[in-house]
């Protein structure tokens, strides 16, 4: 070859052996120590001749037929930075981490006021002094109804035996009631009246009773009927009067109704 070169690096640089055959120049011989293992396995550093390499590193040497030999100039240290690669994926999400150890206690608060030393009875007392209406509390009312507004636990809501607050001493009470027929003969004389004991079932003594015509039935004309007393039981008084000037004929199976009742 009409030119040799040779690169070395040694430390942070390079170096460049070059030369141009030279007939009258003895034979150039370049030593260098090469790294055996290691990341930096196959790094050279040029050496004197004489130099011992270190055990890791091991010895070379390279000589040329007829050269000279001339030391270029330090090469470039660092290369320029290419450019910034794109954003990998993110990772998976890690397991949590064991839990933290307890913090330490807070500062504890000022105690807080002491309640009220009243008894129970003292308490109702002064309650007693702020009840009433409008109050917002009042404890003798109900929805704003006093007690006499319900009914008390032995009381009943509806009571059959009273009629607007009168039980049954205060009204009469019937004690029968029926139909009949009854017959005067020989009729009545003007202005005259005729007393007749009627036999009228279920009637006590003492009850009030009125009899009165049947039905769509009248008497002859200026007769008045009239009930009177109870004879006995079942034995009722009655009264026939002829106010007229002129005899009323006699009747026979005239109906009449009548009502007993117990005063």
């Amino acid at each position: 070859m009409s030119t040799i070169a040779v690169f070395l690096a040694l430390g942070g640089g390079a170096w460049a052996v070059t030369g141009q055959p030279a007939a009258t120049k003895p034979p150039v011989t370049v030593t260098a120590c090469v790294k055996k293992a290691g990341k930096a396995k196959g790094q050279l550093r040029v050496v004197a001749a004489k130099a011992k390499c270190k055990k890791s590193e091991r010895k070379l040497a390279w000589t040329s037929a007829s050269a000279s030999v001339t030391t270029g100039g330090a090469g470039t240290t660092t290369g320029t930075s290419g450019p910034a690669g794109a954003t990998g994926p993110a990772g998976a999400t890690g397991e949590p981490g064991p839990q933290g150890a307890p913090g330490t206690q807070g500062i504890q608060g000022p105690p807080g006021t002491s309640g009220s030393a009243d008894t129970p009875g003292q308490i109702l007392a002064k309650l007693s002094t702020v009840d009433g209406s409008g109050s917002g509390l009042d404890a003798s009312l109900l929805d704003g109804f006093d007690s006499t507004a319900f009914l008390k636990d032995d009381e009943k809501a509806a009571d059959a035996n009273l009629l607007d607050g009168i039980n049954s001493t205060g009204f009469a009470q019937e004690s029968t009631s029926s139909t009949g027929l009854i017959s005067v003969s020989g009729g009545i004389d003007a202005h005259t009246c005729a007393e007749y004991d009627l036999a009228l079932g279920g009637v006590d003594f003492g009850d009030i009773v009125v009899v009165r015509p049947g039905a769509s039935v009248k008497l002859p004309a200026g007769v008045i009927l009239s009930t009177g007393s109870t004879q006995g039981a079942n034995v009722v008084n009655i009264r026939l009067c002829n106010v007229t000037g002129t005899n009323a004929a006699g009747f026979s199976s005239f109906p009449i109704r009548w009502y007993a009742i117990k005063p």
